[in-house]
């Protein structure tokens, strides 16, 4: 599918425009030459891994692109014109993992640990996004993007105090940081990572105890070996994919995930791992499709159950979901 086609569908998708304003933008692309198409090494990278000049060169490649499919029906639809031109200047490519964006300022940290008890990693953004994977090496490793408020600099580091990591800076001096980078993947005993108006990534990382707060933004939590696990954000989807291979560490889990006016869905392993289950939602249903499941409760938008076979599991897995207006999925 085409750049250009992605744009006019995330639009449709995101209500800012119609399904006769997008059937007529996708139909005015067929008139539209095509751009020939290279190739090259970086091709085939995801969009996380891009390097940030080529993400901010996409972006301004796409921006006539479209634009142009826009005028050529412009006589008939020039409202439409107006949307797509503010739709490329508000897209969040920042939120999508991309590199340095204008006017942002970029800061790369990097930090050696030592494996010691209850080490805990403090990551908080601020209206910007928190992507994170573990890897098998002892240094964090952050690229942070910022935009402050005043011309002079104030100073983000990342700072050991004790047995504690952290990410300092002033934060009535900044409107916007956010950050991605990888982490020793089995280092810390406690994981927090907290942000606001954005979205979280995880992925493949172990931890006792790992805690992700965020609002009106997407959580995804992705091969996750971890104890204990807070998930809470709101208007915005929670979703998790996990595998057998992944509750190793511990014996006895437990997952708390909340959001509201939207769903959770959650992939889960199945195997010599027994669940325990509360699920609560409002105006909608609650799917469920772990083989041998037991009901104690039912009632349509509350459940308590657990498999037959979860005392006797050697890995038992307690799930607390809680959201409105939507769905939850366990499949």
């Amino acid at each position: 599918m085409s750049e250009e086609k992605m744009l006019i569908l995330k639009m449709l998708e995101e209500g800012k425009i119609s399904s006769e304003e997008a059937a007529t933008l996708l139909s005015s692309l067929k008139d539209t030459p095509k751009p020939s198409k290279t190739t090259s090494s970086s091709s085939t990278r995801p969009q996380s891994q891009q390097p940030p000049n080529q993400s901010l060169d996409w972006v301004r490649e796409l921006e006539p692109k479209v634009q142009k499919a826009a005028q050529t029906v412009a006589r008939t639809t020039s409202h439409i014109v107006d949307k797509i031109v503010k739709t490329l200047s508000e897209t969040d490519f920042k939120n999508a993992g991309f590199g340095n964006q204008r006017g942002e300022k970029e800061l790369n940290l990097a930090l050696k640990v030592m494996p010691q008890d209850h080490l805990k990693l403090f990551l908080k953004g601020k209206n910007g996004s928190i992507a994170l994977k573990g890897y098998n090496g002892d240094q964090i490793n952050l690229k942070v993007f910022y935009r402050n408020k005043e011309e002079t600099d104030h100073g983000i580091r990342l700072v050991q105090m004790d047995q504690k990591i952290f990410l300092q800076y002033e934060e009535d001096q900044m409107n916007f940081v956010r950050m991605e980078g990888f982490i020793p993947e089995a280092y810390f005993h406690t994981l927090h990572l907290e942000t606001s108006n954005s979205n979280i990534r995880v992925d493949s990382c172990k931890a006792n105890d790992i805690h992700i707060l965020t609002s009106n933004a997407k959580v995804e939590v992705k091969e996750v070996d971890s104890a204990k696990v807070h998930i809470e954000t709101s208007n915005a989807p929670i979703k998790t994919q996990l595998y057998a291979n992944q509750f190793v560490a511990y014996s006895q889990y437990q997952w708390y995930l909340e959001t509201s006016n939207a769903p959770i869905e959650m992939i889960t392993p199945t195997g010599d791992i027994g669940y325990r289950i509360k699920a609560l939602t409002s105006l909608s249903g609650i799917q469920t499709y772990i083989p041998h499941l037991t009901y104690t409760q039912s009632e349509g938008n509350y459940i308590e159950a657990h498999t037959l076979h979860y005392e006797r599991a050697s890995k038992k897995v307690d799930l607390n979901l809680t959201t409105s207006n939507a769905s939850i999925v366990l499949k």
